[in-house]
């Protein structure tokens, strides 16, 4: 039989090797590689793959809401866009909503949490944001692009920053994300 990884945390209606998945995106021949080699690029640990495969696939159901999609993604540093369209904007039609740019930082620096994951640590349960801080520079008119890097990684608590940029590649938002990992045992 045929499974991938992504049958311990979703049913294969959502799996990316599901031949009639809806809401799929092509993935980033970085991606794709990673995954083929069974980690994402960059010393030897991993976001875990069902994650991997999930994000890749389109199949997180609010990114796919918001249309938020993977880039790139290599050990503590993760690439997303957010192409701009109607239900994102403010009352001003070309402007992106401040609430569609902090998802866009919240999935970028949890993205690059899950780039940590060493996946022969199994006392890895988990991770959760548990403070999120979003600076608005300017109007983010068009796609935006978050990058996020991992600035520093304890056991239990890992700190992100995000830098949101726009169309032009002008710096729009900054965000600093703190998220809680959760242990076994």
């Amino acid at each position: 039989m045929n499974t991938c990884s992504c049958m311990r945390v979703a049913p294969r209606s959502v799996c990316s090797m599901a031949p009639a998945a809806v809401g799929m995106v092509t993935m980033p021949a970085s991606v794709t590689e990673s995954l083929a080699g069974g980690s994402i690029r960059g010393g030897g640990t991993a976001m875990d793959l069902a994650m991997a495969e999930l994000v890749a696939a389109g199949q997180i159901p609010y990114w796919s809401l918001l249309g938020i999609e993977l880039v790139d993604a290599e050990r503590g540093h993760v690439t997303l866009r957010l192409p701009m369209r109607g239900e994102l904007a403010t009352r001003r039609p070309d402007v992106m909503h401040g609430g569609a740019i902090a998802s866009l930082v919240d999935a970028a620096s949890g993205s690059a949490v899950a780039t940590l994951r060493d996946p022969e640590d199994e006392t890895w349960a988990g991770h959760a944001t548990t403070d999120l801080n979003v600076s608005y520079l300017r109007a983010v008119r068009g796609e935006a692009r978050a990058e996020g890097r991992v600035l520093r990684a304890g056991r239990t608590t890992v700190f992100v920053a995000v830098e949101v940029r726009d169309e032009a590649g002008e710096l729009a938002a900054a965000g600093r994300v703190t998220y809680a990992i959760a242990r076994r045992g």
